[in-house]
């Protein structure tokens, strides 16, 4: 099944692609993707953010409603 839907009219797969994609539908049938979500925003946010300098936040704006 999941061969015949990869093969379909038009798509062309990269091995690390289509393994990318396996992983994903394992990691859904395994009921395990908010785990995986919750991991992968974690190591994201670090990748993007690590080598950022800190700043501190300044005081609270209070606000006017």
């Amino acid at each position: 099944m999941v061969k015949d839907r990869m093969e379909r009219a038009g798509m062309h797969w990269t091995l690390p692609g289509a393994q990318a994609l396996l992983n994903l539908r394992c990691v859904a049938l395994n009921d395990e993707w908010e785990p995986f979500m919750n991991h992968h925003i974690q190591s994201e946010t670090v990748r993007l953010y690590a080598n950022l300098p800190f700043k501190p936040k300044s005081a609270p704006l209070h606000l006017v409603a």
